[in-house]
């Protein structure tokens, strides 16, 4: 008997690692044996996978065997050697002339297989063909047996990859729980020390209150507090000091942090600890985020109390929050197990470290320079602004760790006391991760999405949910709860046949479970939605709507193409016409090997172009000559060759010249060659496209929006303050519009801004950009001109858009009035350049309106 292989434990690993044996049979590897026995005209075909005491049939055909013991299996030959095995009469053979198959049923005489391996070290099993009487296969035979060999690779590496996602997603979805128990241990920890979170949005004006706040100042947890109401429960003096903050926070991003008394909803009079600080995004103040904790007690707290111990080691114990006590000179005196985990330092390290150290984890300042410029030590050194949140410099794998960082002063309250001051940190990494995560997911969400809060209320959607669903605005505008949106579709009979009743009861049952769910839905357009539903932790629902009726429509016709493979089954391409994608490999010559229907006709190629053995060079000379290809065809065949032989898989967009756009993603494989596959990825690119107008755009008018006009202005500014000569910024308000809409109704005024919408733009030239703010408010920024082609285009927009506009039945008018500033050269502030334009439409709007003005220093004057 033949000895045991060499790296047979390790090959035994890497067979067991993948989870494939004993697994169902599929039609792909079934295919793969068919077509391969036909090609040798042999009766049996098999992909066979050798463990380490019997051989398994992952695929078989002409033999109704499981597998076989490994000590009579000829493929335990096969592995043993990276060439395929070859045995034209095994009575001949001395390794088989003795085995039970060639001495008894089923009398095997011929053997041909090719090995298998999926990472080119260890061979998992073979391909092979077996018949009754002797033979010699020809070369042909053997050539088409190592190509279908790289096929069962392909779907091998293909279940290998599903396993990998299939633990992947479990491994998430531990983390992802472990998170969530995280953040409600944080959230309960937070209430044991009686802080209380808030924010308020600087755009709406909401303000929102976490469950502690709300227990602080004893309301309802239903409670819905605004900046009015919330700055009712401090008498006057405080009130005042609190407002004050707020406008030096909104004017030079200054934090505070105050104690203040305060009078609760049901009467007490106590004493809180508020802080707060400013949240810039794109240079603008966005939010207002901060603190407040009941420091009533504290105030009366016996001294002795304050220094004990017991309490001050057991709560530092029990804090997820990382406390950081430091002496006077610098010096760690004291820490909790947080802090080591949060800051990635072991107590032995933690224990000996001064300041210094620890404000090296966060990088220095690079504009500041050196360890002075160095954020942490900014925090503390600071005598305002004592919270902030700092990055930790990343190691290169788990990249970027944010940390909110509190520091309280003791050194002033407490002369005799060691310590200095008390820092606290909270990893806030995940949260801001996950905030700044979905924020783009649902804007940038390629189908519909929708939100309900707790009560089962519409909060939010996307356009997409509104176009999927052909929803109408009123409907929406009324936030329907979820029994509301399913009577509006029973009544446009969305659903089918069924009692009302019944089919809304048990929609919301299934929806209100509290369980994710998925289902598909066919609309009576004939549309085909995917919809899922995410419960939201604290109540809510999370519901997406993906138009998938193209792959549903795709997935019949691979039916089709599947059942007509097994009808012909006569060659490999029929196993690949069942694929979506188009699919071409190419061997280590660069030479067409294999090819299916789909990769013709993605390209529209003549089929006689591709034939076995076709240069890669000669089929993208024919894409140059049909127009679907643009550049040196050498080059680029070099640089692909070169980044496969590196390893490297390699995608390209090829821009057809039809309109269509073709994905194709070059995999390098181990003999050289590589396998290409080939998508349609015109539509993906062209929604792509379409949500990046929309982003930008006004939906309206079509204008550009404050993102887009902000941009832009930016960049203006930026020449400006290079030298560039001749920007110019104006400012337009409407004149009577509040009485079109009141006279003629919304639409009217909807119609009436289209309308100015399109005489401003014919209005100015067409490197100009016109944009709307909302409502009748409009800017332009004008490229490199006069101030003689300026009064021009000023008083052409006046008149353009006095004159009367056909409204429905009605015909309204307005005027306009324009606010001008220049951008001089050599200026570099935004926000300057919009108050001049702002100062010079408020003169013309005190005035009287409908004319412009161009802002000049003191004053400003008429053109």
């Amino acid at each position: 008997m033949h000895g045991i292989l060499e790296n047979e434990a390790k090959r035994l690993e890497a067979l067991r690692a993948i989870a494939i044996l004993n697994t169902e049979r599929t039609p792909e590897f079934d295919a793969i044996v068919e077509a391969v026995a036909e090609i040798f005209d042999c009766p049996i075909g098999l992909v066979s996978l050798v463990d380490d005491d019997y051989q398994w049939f992952k695929a078989r055909c002409g033999i109704d065997l499981d597998g076989t013991p490994m000590d009579v299996a000829f493929c335990n030959w096969t592995i043993r050697s990276a060439s395929p095995l070859i045995v034209p009469d095994a009575t001949k053979d001395p390794r088989f002339c003795n085995n039970p198959l060639v001495t008894g049923d089923p009398y095997v005489r011929f053997y041909a297989g090719c090995p298998v391996s999926i990472d080119g070290v260890h061979r998992l099993g073979a391909l092979c063909v077996v018949d009754y009487v002797p033979r010699q296969p020809s070369e042909a035979q053997m050539r088409q047996l190592c190509r279908l060999a790289t096929a069962v690779e392909g779907l091998i590496r293909s279940h290998a990859h599903a396993l990998e996602v299939t633990r992947a997603r479990a491994e998430a979805d531990r983390l992802n729980q472990k998170h969530r128990e995280r953040l409600a241990l944080l959230e309960d920890v937070v209430g044991v020390a009686g802080v209380g979170g808030w924010q308020l949005d600087m755009k709406t004006r909401q303000v929102t209150w976490t469950r502690q706040t709300r227990q602080i100042h004893e309301v309802a947890e239903d409670y819905q507090p605004t900046l009015e109401t919330a700055l009712a429960f401090y008498p006057l003096e405080a009130r005042t000091k609190i407002t004050e903050a707020i406008g030096r926070c909104q004017t030079d991003g200054a934090g505070w942090d105050l104690e203040v008394p305060f009078r609760t909803a049901t009467g007490r009079p106590r004493w809180v600890h508020a802080v707060g600080r400013v949240i810039v995004e794109n240079d603008e103040v966005c939010r207002l985020v901060g603190a407040i904790r009941d420091v009533t007690p504290q105030k009366a707290a016996d001294l002795h109390i304050r220094r004990s111990e017991t309490l001050y080691k057991s709560t530092l114990e029990a804090l997820t929050e990382g406390i950081l006590v430091l002496g006077r000179d610098g010096q760690i005196c004291s820490y909790n197990p947080a802090a080591c985990r949060i800051l990635g330092l072991s107590a032995e390290q933690l224990a000996t470290a001064h300041i210094g150290e620890i404000a090296r984890l966060f990088g220095p300042d690079t504009s500041v320079g050196g360890e002075q410029g160095n954020p942490f030590l900014r925090v503390l050194e600071a005598e305002e602004a004592k919270t902030a949140t700092l990055g930790l410099c990343g190691d290169g794998e788990t990249g970027q760790r944010w940390l909110t960082i509190n520091v309280v002063r003791i050194a002033e309250r407490y002369e005799d006391g060691e310590a200095a001051m008390v820092v606290s940190l909270t990893d806030i990494t995940d949260g801001k991760r996950q905030a700044d995560m979905l924020a783009g997911v649902f804007e940038n969400f390629p189908g519909g999405v929708v939100f309900f809060d707790r009560d089962m209320r519409l909060q939010a959607y996307n356009e997409a949910f509104k176009q999927l669903l052909d929803l109408p605005d009123e409907f929406l505008a009324q936030k329907p709860d979820l029994e509301a949106y399913f009577r509006f579709n029973v009544n446009r009979s969305e659903y089918g046949e069924g009692e009302a009743d019944t089919i809304i009861r048990e929609r919301v049952e299934r929806l209100c479970s509290g369980e994710a769910h998925s289902y598909e839905r066919v609309r009576p357009d004939g549309t085909v939605l995917e919809i899922k539903g995410t419960p939201v932790p604290g109540g809510g629902l999370v519901l997406t709507f993906a138009d998938i009726t193209e792959r549903k429509q795709t997935e019949r016709r691979y039916i089709e193409n599947e059942r007509i493979a097994r009808e012909k089954s006569t060659e490999l391409e029929i196993t690949l016409a069942n694929m979506n994608q188009g699919v071409s490999v190419f061997d280590g010559e660069g030479r067409l090997v294999l090819w299916n229907r789909q990769y013709i006709d993605l390209f529209e190629m003549n089929p006689e172009e591709a034939w076995t053995g076709a240069p890669l060079t000669e089929l993208v000379e024919a894409k140059k000559a049909r127009g679907d290809f643009e550049g040196d065809v050498a080059g680029y065949v070099a640089d692909l060759r070169a980044r496969l032989q590196a390893g490297e898989v390699v995608r390209v967009r090829f821009h057809l010249g039809c309109g269509r756009t073709v994905l194709t993603v070059h995999a390098p494989l181990p003999d050289g060659g590589w396998i290409g596959t080939h998508e349609d990825v015109t539509e993906q690119d062209k929604a792509s496209e379409r949500i990046l107008h929309a982003a930008h755009h006004d939906t309206l008018t079509g204008l550009a929006n404050r993102s887009l006009f902000n941009r832009r202005l930016e960049d203006a500014v930026a020449d400006a303050a290079g030298g560039t000569a001749g920007y110019v910024l104006m400012l337009l308000d409407l004149d009577r519009f509040k009485a079109v809409n009141d006279t003629y109704g919304h639409g009217a005024g909807d119609a009436l801004l289209e309308e100015v919408a399109r005489r401003l733009r014919k209005s100015v030239r067409d490197t100009d950009l016109v944009a709307r703010f909302g409502g009748d408010e409009f800017a332009v920024i004008l490229e490199k001109v006069e101030d003689r082609e300026l009064a021009g285009i000023a008083g052409r927009i006046i008149e353009t858009l006095g004159q009367a506009v056909d409204v429905g039945e009605n015909l309204a008018s307005v005027g306009v009035s324009l606010g001008i500033a220049r951008m001089p050269t050599g200026a570099s502030d935004i926000r300057a350049v919009m108050r001049n334009a702002d100062a010079a439409l408020y003169q013309v709007k005190q005035e009287g309106g409908n004319g412009y003005r161009l802002f000049r220093p003191q004053e400003t004057k008429a053109l």
